[in-house]
């Protein structure tokens, strides 16, 4: 079956993608072949005629996704060659990876330190709170976003909610102890984020709050191990973040289910299970370098990114 033909004043990818990511890098003259891989909403077959009415390129079909091979280059990808040195130079300066990346802070609530026999507390909480400190503060001073997850709720669930049939009532909005324990003070230009469940992601803002900041990698710290924590680690894997769980930055009342907990995000989540030190020993590699999603032979910007680059330069 043919794929319906683009008119030719519409051949201008503007018009036609939200999103194509470029091949043409690693071009190294009109005669390479060149992969763009292009995803169109719209979900429907079509060529893309070149500006100079050259060879149609072959087009296949996957899903949403089309994989075309451009077989002669036309003067649109030869505009894209001749910027593409400076386009990526600028890139690499402009998207360092501490920007591209989230400290998460999992209900490090006072709610949560009350000795409350039905609520226990997570295990050295002094430890504890002194790792995620020396994590969110190194992270913030390098550009690193951070989120407080609250686990928050109304008075009028106290007689209904199912995390009340098991721990007893907490952290109620408009308490004390719903709010962040001193020591962690959110400071101007954190965000907070309530939610009601155990993963931070369910019902909550969280995800779309990552990717307006375009955020790619998450550090998460918090408590508990073996139940907020993990769970937000189950949905941020299936939402396709680079996960890393900071092992003395994340607590729970109990050893051998934190030390679990771990071991499970690790074999099955693909997280990369950290030290405080090493969060910050990657938070400040990171600030010198630029990502590895957008360095020299790897780059990979969107459309978007690469038209903005090239502007600018």
């Amino acid at each position: 079956m043919n794929a319906p033909t683009v008119p030719h004043e519409q051949c201008c990818p503007e018009l036609l993608f939200e999103r194509m990511d470029l091949g043409l890098r690693n071009a190294k003259s009109l005669r390479t072949v060149a992969d763009i891989s292009v995803f169109d909403h719209r979900q429907k077959g079509f060529d893309l005629p070149d500006v100079k009415s050259q060879t149609n390129p072959l087009t296949r079909r996957r899903g949403p996704i089309y994989d075309i091979r451009i077989l002669k280059i036309g003067m649109m990808q030869l505009r894209h060659i001749r910027c593409c040195d400076n386009v990526v130079q600028t890139l690499k300066w402009s998207l360092r990876m501490n920007h591209r990346s989230a400290i998460i802070v999992i209900d490090l609530l006072k709610g949560f330190f009350k000795k409350n026999p039905t609520l226990p507390d997570p295990l050295d909480e002094k430890t504890l709170f002194a790792n995620v400190k020396t994590v969110v503060d190194k992270g913030r001073g390098l550009g690193v976003n951070i989120v407080f997850i609250k686990d928050n709720f109304v008075p009028e669930e106290i007689p209904i909610d199912k995390h009340f049939k098991i721990f007893g009532p907490h952290c109620i909005i408009g308490t004390p102890d719903a709010e962040v324990v001193d020591e962690l003070a959110p400071l101007p230009g954190d965000f907070q984020i309530q939610k009601k469940h155990y993963s931070s992601f369910n019902s909550t803002r969280l995800d779309a709050v990552l990717r307006e900041l375009d955020v790619k990698r998450l550090y998460i710290t918090g408590a508990w191990t073996e139940a907020c924590v993990q769970h937000t680690v189950v949905d941020a894997f299936y939402l396709n973040y680079e996960i890393n769980v900071i092992s003395d930055a994340v607590s729970s009342p109990h050893r051998d289910a934190h030390d679990y907990a771990l071991r499970y995000m690790s074999q099955y989540h693909r997280a990369k299970i950290m030290t405080t030190a090493d969060a910050v020993g990657e938070f400040q590699r990171n600030e010198s370098k630029p990502s590895a999603a957008t360095s020299e032979g790897t780059a990979n910007p969107s459309y978007a990114e690469w038209q903005r680059a090239a502007k600018a330069s």
